[in-house]
């Protein structure tokens, strides 16, 4: 099962992050959120699979965003 373990209006920004799981080796997904529209601003997520969601978490607080 895929969690939502980051959200972002800035595409930069999610796929810096993306960048930190994926040289980490955790396997991780952008989506746009379905409630973004360019009136109220566009929203990312970025998934990681369940198992993952710890690691995860502890990476994306390290790296200073």
């Amino acid at each position: 099962m895929w969690t939502v373990v980051y959200v972002a209006q800035k595409p930069q920004e999610i796929f810096r992050i993306k960048d930190i799981l994926d040289s980490n080796e955790i396997i991780s997904r952008i989506r746009e959120d379905k409630d973004s529209d360019e009136k109220n601003g566009m929203c990312f997520e970025i998934m990681v699979p369940s198992a993952e969601l710890s690691q995860a978490q502890n990476l994306i607080l390290a790296s200073e965003i």
